[in-house]
């Protein structure tokens, strides 16, 4: 042979293989078998204790199918559940005969195992029938009476044996692919549009729009998911230009490619079908200034380019059309009967159906076109034999570049009997006598690999279905509907005004009258290492009915924070929930260093990718609080251990306000995002989870200062949704008179604060500290001579304010802003 010489592309690890003999056929296969899994398999892995029968749903449990039945608790029952999404439960019903009952299960997906944890509560699995009630028991997988670890070696050792503690009942379990799987989608388009665009989806080759999304930022990508793709989908993008430059840049991803927006754009998908002011069109790179996106939107493609008509103020409309790209969702049905068939079509998983096609000729092929393929399209073959020699059925499916036929025996395959009146089911190949209809020359599109099928009687009927579950390239929900997109509500919450009940502050009673508002400009926070306040002293409250979360796409919202730090030290802990029961935590320094308990820099709870936000209430955190130190502080606000905090940036921020939190949460790739801004980090600081929060829930921020040292903090205003770019002139001069406030405050504040706040923040003890934290540092020389200063001075404050207090007509004539709060208090 010498192919090495003749065939460059096969291995030369190759082996030629014969049996000896010359003159014959050897038939060999290969198999992907292991190598490659089917797409979104998830294998089950369950012991019951004594019956399970498992059950699958494919749309968040409104239909139900059953997969799996075993009534031997020593023998784990393994399945494959195939084409996964965020919609997939498995049911688990379990019945105990006698003695003890129990449940385990293992769910492998994706490389992670999910497994019956103690508690149930922190898995995916969940309780959804119990009729016996009763407290939960927990085992551990190789517990007695049933052992297991020698019985089930696919079980993970990290499950647990589940019952009620009652014998003799039954009770059932769900698992939930919900916050692990993708879900469901198509394409996904990618546009930055520099400065408005608005989108629009046409489902119908452009008759009809409808909006699915608005952003006015070029730095930011707006993501859209594209349901339902078909050669007749359109993406519109109109985009209008305020100044400077204008720009529009997109990527589509689909079926494993992208599409981009190309030089020249004829050269791709892209179209310009609107471009009123003219002009010549320029192109840019990806990572062109004055935008730099290489840096702002890591889903942008590198191979997409900007593109403009070197014109300002004006406005271009860019389509994209699917219309050569996409896979066609039309099946071809090809089908013989002997003697009749009638074939129906439901789009509603079963629910109805519709008569599509009749024949009474079993050497012809009835073939139909089906249109519209989605995951619950069924189609109902209804064939009668006329009683007459022997019945039977043969078909094929032709769709997306599959065939599908009736199979030998028909569970390999995807047809199934839904109505017999029963027999055994017999088999013949497709040119099998007495119908010869490939030699016949009247079925030239039924595939050879199709079989016949009968149950070996006469004069009956049996009916045949055949689904299209999981057999689209891309599954989808016909029933999402895109909402248009509304304008982005904002907020400034500030003291003098703080009535809107949709977004407000709350400055909690501080008992030790360290706290207050000053001249109703100020929100003065302190706490002191030896008196902290065990209250947040500071919320913002946003409504679900307004700055909630969306429930069918991704939306973000976020709070700007301007304030100062008063002391030598400043470092602020916050707390934000998401409804009820999820919240992260965020320690963040003002005075050039912070360590929250895992290393120095911002740190975050839940650390970055984990699955989810942490469960729990902020608003009990600090009460529950025993000791009065920092690191008391930094595990309450972490789960209970100060070690849990994640340093997401081994840097400090500094002096530096405002601050901008920026929540981004997004139910259709199951995530939630935090980003972090400051004048430190203009960019921004990331951290992604995987799991979103519920939508449409109340957001709840809560600020503290830490209480390691006697800290000051004053917050001027609260911005909600605040733009970064192309502001009004209004909001300009809300920013500029917060920063001046702040900035006076803080003037008139200089050389005054350092010693004097102490002495009225904390007393003695506080100049002990003061003197302890500033002087340590200094020779003993030094200090004795700063000692003495500093006495004398003190000496001639006492002095000056007991001769001539009562002669003071106006106090804020002279003295500072936040002084005049201590003398009065102190007085």
């Amino acid at each position: 042979w010498r192919i090495d010489q003749k065939s460059a592309d096969i291995s030369s690890d190759a082996y030629w293989i014969w049996n000896g003999i010359i003159g014959n056929e050897i038939t060999f296969e290969f198999t992907f078998e292991g190598i490659i899994d089917p797409p979104n398999r998830a294998i089950s892995v369950s012991n019951a204790d004594n019956i399970q029968t498992v059950s699958v749903s494919y749309d968040s449990g409104s239909t139900w199918t059953t997969i799996g039945y075993e009534n031997d608790w020593t023998d784990a029952l393994e399945l494959n559940i195939d084409n996964v999404n965020s919609k997939t439960r498995i049911r688990y019903e379990v019945d105990d005969l006698h003695v003890i009952g129990g449940f385990i299960a293992t769910i492998y997906y994706q490389g992670q195992e999910y497994v019956t944890t103690n508690p149930i509560s922190d898995s995916y699995f969940s309780i959804t029938s119990n009729p016996s009630g009763g407290n939960l028991v927990y085992y551990n997988y190789a517990s007695t009476p049933w052992r297991i670890d020698q019985k089930s070696p696919n079980q993970s050792p990290n499950s647990y044996w589940i019952w009620n503690g009652v014998v003799g009942n039954s009770i059932t379990f769900e698992f939930s692919f919900e916050e692990i799987a993708p879900t469901p989608c198509c394409a996904k388009s990618i546009s930055n549009a520099d400065n408005i665009q608005t989108v629009r989806l046409s489902q119908d080759g452009g008759s009809t729009w409808t909006q699915i999304g608005y952003l006015n930022d070029w730095t930011t990508a707006l993501k859209l998911d594209i349901t339902d793709v078909t050669y007749q989908t359109r993406i519109r993008y109109v985009v209008n230009d305020l100044h400077v430059i204008g720009g529009f840049i997109a990527t589509i991803y689909y079926e494993g490619q992208e599409f981009v927006t190309s030089n020249p754009i004829s050269d791709g998908n892209f179209a310009i079908t609107n471009n009123p002011s003219g002009g010549n069109l320029v192109y840019y790179p990806y990572d062109s200034t004055p935008w730099r996106i290489d840096q702002k939107s890591p889903n942008q493609s590198p191979n997409s380019k900007w593109i403009w008509n070197d014109a300002i103020s004006n406005s271009i409309t860019f389509q994209f059309s699917f219309e050569n790209i996409a896979l066609s969702r039309t099946a071809l049905a090809v089908s013989n009967a002997d003697n009749y068939q009638t074939v129906s079509v439901s789009y509603d998983n079963g629910n109805s159906f519709s008569q599509i096609g009749y024949l009474g000729d079993w050497t012809q092929s009835l073939e139909l076109n089906v249109d519209n393929i989605n995951d619950n399209t069924i189609l109902r073959y209804s064939v009668k034999d006329d009683g007459s020699t022997i019945g039977g059925f043969i078909s094929s499916i032709y769709y997306q570049g599959q065939t599908y036929t009736t199979s030998n025996p028909i569970n390999d395959g995807n047809f199934v009997i839904t109505n017999s009146p029963g027999g055994t089911l017999q088999y013949r190949t497709v040119n099998s006598s007495p119908w010869q209809i490939i030699n016949r020359g009247n079925s030239p599109n039924q595939s050879p690999d199709a079989y016949w099928i009968w149950n070996g009687g006469l004069g009956n009927t049996i009916v045949f279905e055949f689904s299209f579950k999981g057999l689209s390239s891309c599954t989808y929900d016909m029933t999402t509907t895109p909402s248009p997109i509304e304008p982005v509500p904002r907020s400034r919450i500030v003291p003098e005004d703080n009535n809107d009940p949709d977004a407000f502050a709350t400055f909690a009673n501080d008992p030790r009258g360290k706290n207050r508002v000053v001249n109703n400009k100020l929100w003065r926070m302190v706490n002191t290492a030896a008196d902290p306040l065990l209250e947040w002293p500071l919320t913002v409250s946003l409504s679900a009915d307004v700055y909630g979360f969306k429930a069918n796409e991704e939306s973000s919202v976020s709070i700007t924070t301007r304030g100062r730090r008063a002391s030598a030290e400043g470092d602020v802990f916050f707390s934000v929930r998401f409804g009820g029961n999820r919240y992260l935590s965020f320690a963040l320094d003002f005075d050039g260093f912070i360590n929250a308990g895992s290393g120095k820099g911002i740190s975050i709870y839940p650390a970055c990718k984990s699955k989810n936000l942490a469960r729990g209430n902020p608003a009990k955190f600090l009460r529950s609080i025993q000791g009065d130190t920092g690191f008391d502080l930094r595990a309450a606000l972490a789960g209970g251990d100060y070690t849990n905090w994640d340093v997401i940036r081994p840097r400090y921020n500094g002096n530096n306000f405002p601050v901008t939190f920026t929540f981004t949460n997004n139910p259709i790739d199951d995530t939630f995002r935090v980003e972090f801004s400051s004048p430190t980090f203009p960019r921004g600081l990331q951290c992604g989870y995987r799991g979103s929060v519920d939508p449409n829930e109340d957001i709840t921020m809560y600020l503290t200062p830490d209480f390691n040292n006697n800290e000051i903090i004053a917050i001027r205003s609260f911005l909600i949704n605040g733009k970064k770019y192309t502001r009004s002139e209004e909001e300009i001069e809300d920013e500029k008179e917060d920063m001046n406030i702040l900035n006076e405050w803080v003037e008139s504040y200089q050389n005054k604060e350092d010693m004097t706040d102490m002495l009225f923040v904390n007393g003695q003890n506080g100049y002990k500290d003061y003197m302890k934290n500033t002087l340590s540092n200094y020779s003993s020389n030094m200090i004795i001579i700063i000692g003495l200063i500093m006495s004398v001075f003190t000496l001639i404050l006492i002095f000056i304010k007991r001769k001539y207090y009562n002669n003071i007509k106006d106090v804020q004539e002279v003295t500072p802003l936040l002084m005049m709060d201590h003398m009065q208090s102190k007085c």
